[in-house]
């Protein structure tokens, strides 16, 4: 980490800011559900207008 006067450099923001937007990017790998589990879960965000993620 590179301090100059009690600020952190611009090149160094740059470069962190980069990290968490390619961090963000990756999908999160989600638990398998079995059938009954889907089937409740798209039940529930039918009836409450939500949308699900696959």
């Amino acid at each position: 980490m590179v301090k100059w006067g009690g600020f952190y450099l611009t090149e160094h923001t740059k470069a962190i800011d980069g990290e968490r937007t390619i961090e963000r990017s990756k999908p999160i790998q989600k638990f398998q559900m079995d059938v009954n589990e889907i089937a409740e879960t798209l039940n529930q965000a039918t009836l409450k207008n939500k949308s699900v993620a696959i």
